[in-house]
């Protein structure tokens, strides 16, 4: 959803491009 759109456009790209750290990073950024 708007999660994943927000991690694209942050410094977190590198991250973003391994679905499963995605994932991760995604749910670190709704529960931080």
């Amino acid at each position: 959803g708007g999660k994943k759109i927000f991690l694209y456009k942050s410094k977190i790209r590198s991250i973003s491009l391994n679905c499963d750290l995605e994932g991760t990073v995604v749910e670190l950024i709704q529960n931080p």
